[in-house]
């Protein structure tokens, strides 16, 4: 039987894992764009080193469920160390702490959290038979723009030098 709550409950959810709750609540109230002025937040870019290396010698279900098994952990400790996961693109990994909401922590949630993904890499190197899997991470914190872009593919984007210099 088909339940309309819960394929609205469904619906919700995903909308959720793409926007901000903020971002979700503006554009639901009819604003056609959302974009703000945040003071203070950092943002973290973290990228698989020698990733082609990777792309030319696994197959490619190989590849995803590396990608998947690596990323799929960081998305848990962001949400471990309140911290917001902007975007993956094929080896950067993208997030950012005091952009959801104003907080006075977000550059050692960050740093936190940082430190927490190199440990990740450690035990994947173990799991891939010693092939070392290494990252470089970059932070910065200071005021950015954030917002969200599109309509057919909707994405919540940061923008300014805060991002640039990470």
């Amino acid at each position: 039987a088909y339940d309309i709550h819960e394929e609205w409950k469904s619906s919700e959810a995903f909308l959720h894992s793409m926007l901000p709750n903020k971002a979700i609540s503006a554009l639901k109230r009819g604003q056609k764009l959302f974009a703000e002025w945040i003071e203070n937040g950092t943002i973290v870019f973290v990228q698989i080193c020698d990733f082609n290396r990777f792309v030319e010698n696994m197959p490619p279900r190989k590849l995803i469920n590396f990608l998947n098994d690596i990323f799929l952990q960081f998305d848990s400790l962001v949400d471990k160390h309140n911290v917001y996961k902007i975007e993956t693109v094929n080896e950067y990994y993208m997030a950012g702490s005091g952009i959801l909401k104003n907080d006075k922590y977000h550059a050692v949630n960050s740093a936190a959290c940082a430190v927490a993904m190199l440990k990740v890499c450690a035990k994947l190197s173990e799991k891939l038979d010693g092939e070392q899997v290494t990252i470089k991470i970059g932070m910065n914190s200071g005021s950015l723009i954030a917002g969200v872009i599109g309509l057919k593919q909707i994405n919540y984007r940061v923008f300014g030098d805060t991002v640039n210099i990470a």
